[in-house]
């Protein structure tokens, strides 16, 4: 016996459960694996913890199983429904994104004016026309979309249409597996849909509903479609589709009745939070509402404060009320800032907020020194420990639950709930509140000069010895932890922007350099608006990053920092790793024994992560008379109102460098300037 426990993995942070999920729930979930940790550092109790886990998704795996028996194969007319719901659902995605931007885009119609300067206009013309606009995603293009369908058509990618199409068999209440040969067909059959939906949802994007509200799509005849069932027939015929207005889409597919062996009548019981979570998370990403990965964790993490902190009486739907809902808001307010970090790493939620209250009563009695966790901090420590997540944090934690309300309420699951309406419902704090909370914290966030002046006079900008990075001593190697925070604190960029340029990405318009921040197969941004030039700041330039390009360049590489290894535990993410190594720099220098980590304590301030460097840079941008809030939207890739600027032209990329190079700190790096520093591509 080796003493090893199937699923039980250790971690420095504690202990975790990780599974391969069996087949049937792998499909459901659209994952392989489940990963999960077990909040607590003690074996035994880790080792109980897996057993449970690992019992639990047995019991699941039985029910789904069970749930999949009982069923039967659909028969051609359910299928016909799914894809005509199909249908109907990429329509009203369309419809929802209409809303959304009231129409098409401003740019495309600015960018449309550019037809009046000729082919034989100068090209510089045309591109300094077209470099302050937003780029246009193949999303926001009708044709591009058409193209996508059509391309995916013709490639029988379907993988392009399984989850949606997963989606609405479930919401049937149909089983279909993916290696029955009918399920291929559909696949097919779908991937047509889509086409003739996008080339509808084009010349509606145009203006044109001359095809009223189709309930079904034509470029699918009925015999085309499969018939698993093998010619047995529902006792019941499928309800006629009935035309609802676009006020109240998503249509829902009304079969779900002659495809279950229970009587039509039966009142299903209320589901676990988390079966209904799943669901509402799967029809969010499915019909595009959620493109980003992170939306879809962070709306799991949600969920787990709500299992964490409410009693097991609560976890079914139909015993949520509006005083839980109130319950849940209070008991979130009393989370630490700090949650799932620091001393509160490998703690329930219930015991993290614990160990707050205590912290909070010692330094409401006026200590100046306070026990905590076993040890002594001084108050001023303390202090940050205690601190309670902001309005901002929770306002996010409760949208998913005001959205998962609305979700239900609009899609008939009302009876879910006790009282049958949504008891998240105007659950979220005042934005007023939390504009006033977040201008009381916002200073915190940027990093004083002095602070700064610290920082890069610190070991990595000033010399280091060899082998370590906190020592003082003569090497001063312009590596990736040289350039990052430079970069960051002189463009405001996002760590995540930074780590992943390529050299193909630092480029010369209108004899301006620049970093060029694109979606692209290889990089990323946060929004859509995040694609964008930014002007190379001055002191960059003296510092030598265009040196450095032509360094990579040299020596073959394709990305400015090949030393940046994305974590695969982040999705790719190149700032992950990073960032990880700036927090460990920064306390690494503080805890220095003897004058040396006295000297350095400031930068361990809990504030100062890597992001505080784009605060900083954005509080002094806003402090410089010569930068506009559109030039300084545009420059961190924040989506601006101010669309006045674009066709006065102060958004040109001239007028862009200008303004970024009066953005200056209170910090003198003339020690680092490389004599000779580049100051073009050329």
């Amino acid at each position: 016996m080796s003493g090893r426990v199937q699923h039980l993995i250790h971690h420095p942070s504690g202990f975790l459960f990780r599974r391969r999920l069996p087949e049937p729930l792998a499909r459901l979930m659209g994952r392989t694996h489940i990963k999960r940790s077990l909040r607590t550092r003690d074996r035994r109790l880790a080792v109980r913890r897996a057993r449970e886990a690992s019992a639990r998704v047995e019991r699941l795996r039985a029910e789904v199983e069970q749930a999949m028996s009982e069923g039967r194969l659909p028969s051609r007319e359910e299928l016909t429904e799914v894809l005509a719901a199909f249908f109907r659902d990429l329509l009203e995605v369309g419809e929802r994104r209409r809303d959304r931007t009231r129409g098409m885009p401003y740019w495309e119609e600015f960018r449309h004016e550019t037809a009046d300067l000729g082919e034989d206009a100068d090209p510089e013309t045309i591109d300094a026309r077209l470099a302050t606009l937003p780029p246009l995603e193949p999303e926001d293009d009708p044709e591009g979309r058409v193209l996508m369908a059509e391309t995916d058509l013709r490639h029988n990618r379907s993988e392009a249409v399984e989850k949606r199409l997963d989606l609405m068999l479930a919401r049937a209440g149909l089983a279909l597996p993916h290696d029955h040969p009918a399920y291929a067909r559909l696949c097919r059959l779908a991937l047509a849909v889509r086409v003739e939906a996008a080339k509808i949802d084009a010349a509606r994007d145009h203006g044109d509903y001359g095809d009223g509200w189709p309930e079904a799509p034509t470029s699918v005849p009925p015999q085309a479609v499969p018939d698993p069932a093998g010619g047995a027939r529902p006792t019941s015929p499928p309800p006629t589709a009935t035309i609802r207005p676009a006020e109240t889409i998503p249509y829902e597919i009304r079969t779900a009745q002659v495809c279950r062996s229970v009587s039509a009548t039966k009142t299903p019981a209320a589901p676990l939070l988390s079966t209904a979570w799943a669901e509402f998370v799967a029809a969010k990403v499915s019909g595009g509402a959620w493109t980003d990965w992170k939306t879809e964790r962070d709306a799991k993490r949600a969920l787990a404060l709500w299992c964490e902190l409410m009693d097991e009486g609560f976890q079914h739907t139909d015993r949520i009320t509006r005083r839980a809902a109130l319950d849940f808001r209070a008991l979130i307010q009393r989370l630490p800032a700090l949650n799932g970090k620091s001393i509160y790493a490998g703690r329930t939620a219930k015991q993290a907020i614990a160990l707050a209250d205590e912290i909070r009563r010692q330094l409401d009695e006026g200590r100046r020194w306070v026990e905590v966790a076993g040890t002594r901090k001084p108050a001023e420590e303390a202090e940050e420990l205690a601190q309670r997540l902001t309005l901002k944090t929770i306002n996010k934690v409760l949208t998913f639950y005001t959205s998962f309300g609305t979700w239900a309420v609009k899609n008939e699951r009302a009876d879910w709930f006790a009282d049958r309406s949504n008891p998240f419902h105007n659950l979220l704090h005042e934005k007023k509140k939390v504009r006033r909370a977040r201008d009381r914290d916002t200073a915190p966030h940027a990093i004083p000069d002095e602070v700064l002046r610290l920082l890069f006079a610190s070991p990595v900008w000033a010399g280091r010895a060899p082998g370590t990075d906190t020592v003082e001593g003569d090497d001063i190697l312009r590596d990736h932890k040289f350039w990052v925070p430079l970069i960051g604190l002189f463009s405001g960029m996002r760590l995540s922007e930074i780590c992943q340029l390529r050299l193909d990405d630092i480029r010369e318009r209108q004899g301006i350099v620049c970093f060029a921040v694109e979606n692209t197969a290889e990089t990323s941004t946060k929004t859509e608006s995040g694609e964008r030039l930014v002007p190379i700041h001055e002191e960059l330039l003296r510092l030598g990053v265009l040196d450095r390009v032509a360094e990579m360049a040299r020596r073959g590489e394709r990305r400015l920092f090949p030393e940046i290894v994305p974590r695969s535990s982040a999705n790719g993410d190149y700032g992950a790793t990073f960032s990880r190594w700036f927090s460990r720099y920064r306390y690494g220098l503080a805890q220095r024994p003897g004058e040396a980590g006295r000297r350095y304590a400031p930068l361990a301030k809990e504030a100062y992560v890597f992001h505080a460097l784009r605060h900083s840079f954005i509080t002094r941008a806003r402090e410089t008379p010569e930068m506009t809030d559109a030039q300084l939207d545009r420059l961190i890739g924040h989506k601006g109102q101010a669309t006045r600027d674009i066709y006065t032209g102060t958004l040109s990329l001239p007028r862009l460098a200008e303004a970024l190079n009066a953005v200056r700190f209170e910090l003198d790096l003339s020690r680092l300037y490389l004599p000779g520093a580049r100051r073009s591509l050329r």
